[in-house]
């Protein structure tokens, strides 16, 4: 939910100060995992015996030894929260030790871990045909720019992506895995590279499909596991990861049914800080959705719901405040990987998963044109040159209407 008044203060007001080196092992931390990074790393079972805990370092100690009375093991900090996980042996532990560590001097917030899934629903794969792009303008915005010559870098945090893809190989950056703790970011779902393919497949080349975006560079962080399942700590930490290696476009096609996390909030101002745009999808809830999914309905982010070919609201979009546009999500074709036969294809998905990335394609798009943009100015010229599709003004189910590629570029 993308508030272009908001005051900067107020995004930053769960920033913590820098951490300081503690030894794995003491402390009542929990050991370190084989690979990187390991913070969320306690995998994704048992989501409901976690809680999340921040606090500035110079409470870091008295922080640990209550979580070591409460019964808990903590995971490693991180740095620019101050977060931490901590694993109890049970869900009404982690209840209690919340409730505990709540009242330790310093301590910003504590929460529950929430877990959160791709969003995606039925899929048609005789439908081959990119009603996207031509819907919202690409063709036009391409005559602006196609992007290519940019360093701009859009960061896909989801299953991760096929990075042998043939129209994808070359563009991806392999990055970190924090789903399962290591440095190996490739697909092992199918989610992350149909999402990657639509922002920026690589285009003009003879091969399958086009991607918004011809020149953004792809940084794959997964925070899904192979099931399309995370925790709102993998994601947390995957926005991090995302800022500090310089993304300018951080997509959430991932989301799940509760109120924003405060980890969410801490995460996406820290993203902003760092110059990166923050782009999630609405979720697949329809009329159901209560409360509205997260990360899309947190402030700073720009939630994106579907539209089909008509221009009509997709029949599964979560629609209300956290909409602020609308994107091609019915039936869209992109580049696939099949995790039984260990192949790169190509396939039709619909979901607002599939949304999302053409919002992030066209903000790599827009950065390409004015590198020296800010977040805030990117998502302000993506609402405001969006097709105004429902009642006049802004609604809940078009936000301020459907992206247009070629308006957004012109000028």
């Amino acid at each position: 939910m993308w508030d272009g008044t908001r005051k900067r203060a107020a995004r930053l007001a769960l920033a913590v100060a820098l951490s300081v080196p503690v030894v794995p092992g003491l402390l009542g931390l929990h050991p370190a995992t084989a690979g990187y990074p390991e913070a969320c790393y306690f995998g994704v079972g048992g989501a409901e015996q976690r809680g999340l805990i921040a606090a500035p370092a110079h409470a870091d100690r008295e922080l640990l030894a209550a979580v070591r009375r409460s019964g808990g093991q903590a995971g490693r900090r991180v740095a620019p929260m101050g977060l931490r996980q901590v694993l109890w042996p049970s869900q009404g532990g982690r209840d209690a030790g919340l409730a505990a560590l709540a009242g330790v001097p310093g301590v910003s917030f504590v929460e529950p871990v929430q877990r959160v899934a791709a969003h995606r629903t039925s899929n048609d794969p005789a439908l081959r045909r990119q009603w996207g792009l031509a819907k919202i303008g690409a063709p036009r915005a391409w005559d602006v720019t196609t992007g290519v010559g940019s360093t701009v870098v859009v960061a896909v945090l989801d299953t991760g992506v096929d990075l042998r893809h043939p129209d994808l190989r070359g563009r991806v950056i392999n990055g970190p895995n924090v789903a399962y703790g290591t440095d190996d970011s490739q697909d092992d779902q199918s989610h992350g590279t149909h999402v990657a393919g639509i922002a920026a497949a690589t285009t003009n080349n003879r091969v399958g499909v086009a991607g918004l975006s011809w020149g953004a560079t792809v940084l794959a962080v997964k925070v899904l596991n192979a099931q399309g399942s995370g925790t709102s700590c993998d994601i947390a930490v995957g926005i991090i990861e995302a800022a500090d290696r310089g993304a300018d476009v951080i997509n959430l096609s991932l989301g799940g049914a509760f109120t924003c996390p405060l980890a969410f909030r801490a995460a996406v101002a820290y993203a902003e800080q760092k110059g990166a745009l923050v782009v999630a999808s609405s979720g697949n809830d329809g009329f159901f959705a209560s409360p509205q999914s997260a990360p899309a309905n947190c402030p700073g982010v720009l939630g994106v719901g579907a539209t089909d070919i008509r221009d009509e609201p997709s029949a599964f979009t979560t629609f209300g405040a956290s909409v602020d546009v609308a994107a091609p999500g019915t039936e869209i074709l992109s580049t696939f990987y099949d995790p039984k036969k260990r192949a790169s294809t190509y396939a039709t998905q619909s979901g607002t998963s599939m949304s999302a990335p053409f919002v992030s394609g066209l903000a790599a798009l827009l950065k390409a044109k004015h590198p020296t943009w800010t977040p805030s100015q990117l998502a302000s010229r993506i609402v405001e040159t969006a097709d105004d599709l429902g009642p006049p003004g802004r609604d809940d189910f078009y936000g301020a209407g459907r992206i247009n590629a070629a308006r957004a570029l012109a000028g």
